[in-house]
C-alpha cells in the first residue's frame, strides 16, 4: 500500500510541475491536510481531478508524502529546536545558518521552549536528533554512576 502512495504521491508531483502549477498543488495540499472532513469547497480543477483517482481512504497520506516530497525536491529541512530558555533572533540566525551549511539545504525552523531541559539545545532535523541538553547528560551521568554497581 505504501508503493501506491508513494506512487500517486511521485505522480502528483510531475503532474504540478507539467501544469507549472507544483507550488498551488503545495498550498492546497497542505490546506487540505489540516481542513480534510471540515467541508472545504474550493480546490483548483486540475487538483481536484487528479485526488478524484485516489481511493478516498489514501486521499490524507497521499497528500502528506506528496508535501513531504514537494519539500525534498526544493530541498527544504524542517528542524524542530528545543531550548531551555527562549533564542534571540541573532541566535536564531546563527543556527538556521549553522543548518544550512551542515545539511546543504534549505531550513524552516520551529523553536520550542522547554524548561525541563534544563540547558542546552535538541535539535531533530528530518531523522537527526541532536541532543546537547543538561538533562540528557544528567541521565547519562546517572547511568554511567549505575553501570557495574550492583544491588544485593
Amino acid at each position: 500500500m505504501a508503493n501506491l502512495i508513494e506512487r500517486y504521491a511521485a505522480d502528483l508531483l510531475e503532474y504540478g510541475k507539467g501544469q507549472g502549477e507544483l507550488e498551488d498543488f503545495y498550498t492546497y495540499a497542505f490546506i487540505l491536510v489540516n481542513k480534510i472532513g471540515t467541508g472545504i469547497t474550493h480546490i483548483p480543477d486540475k487538483l481536484d481531478s487528479f485526488l478524484r483517482i485516489v481511493p478516498p481512504k489514501d486521499v490524507k497520506p497521499v497528500l502528506f508524502k506528496f508535501i513531504d516530497i514537494c519539500r525534498e525536491h526544493w530541498k527544504i529541512l524542517d528542524v524542530k529546536v528545543f531550548s531551555a530558555a527562549p533564542l534571540t533572533e541573532a541566535q536564531q540566525a546563527a543556527l538556521e545558518s549553522k543548518l544550512v551549511g551542515t545539511f546543504n539545504k534549505q531550513v524552516h525552523m520551529v523553536v520550542r521552549v522547554d524548561p525541563s531541559l534544563l540547558g542546552g539545545l535538541r535539535i531533530i532535523a528530518g531523522y537527526t536528533v541532536m541532543d546537547n541538553t543538561i538533562k540528557k547528560r544528567l541521565g547519562e551521568m546517572k547511568k554511567s554512576m549505575y553501570k557495574g554497581v550492583y544491588f544485593k
